[in-house]
């Protein structure tokens, strides 16, 4: 048996890992990988939170989130329908630019595609 624990004291967490039906042969390669193994678990357990928040979209409604006129822009022409290709022509910009805008809306309101991205918007218009 192996016991292996990570401690982070600036996020304050700690993981403790214990490895059953370990060979006992003193094979640097296996404790290598146990170890690389125990730190990408520790750091995935205390991610956890954060991605069930951001998937779930657990976002604080106490701090509204802020998007620039042009993404605003750029989310009403996909509430209309039209393709990056078509919002690019009417905005007279790059389908490269109007692809950066919704990602950047998509990551502040935590959507994960143009309809949810459009619905958070509609949201916030109503609310």
């Amino acid at each position: 048996m192996v016991i292996h624990g990570f401690s982070d004291r600036e996020a304050g967490t700690v993981s403790i890992f214990g490895f059953y039906n370990y060979i006992s042969e003193s094979d640097d390669r296996v404790v290598d990988l146990l170890n690389a193994i125990a730190a990408i678990t520790h750091s995935a357990l205390h991610e956890l939170p954060q991605t069930i928040g951001r998937e779930f979209h657990l976002v604080d409604s106490k701090k509204p989130v802020a998007l620039t006129e042009r993404e605003e822009e750029v989310i009403y022409w996909v509430s209309q329908g039209k393709t990056n290709a078509d919002i690019a022509i009417i905005l007279g910009i790059s389908s490269n630019t109007v692809r950066n805008h919704l990602h950047n809306a998509s990551e502040k309101l935590s959507a994960s595609n143009r309809v949810e991205l459009v619905s958070f918007m509609a949201q916030r218009c109503t609310g």
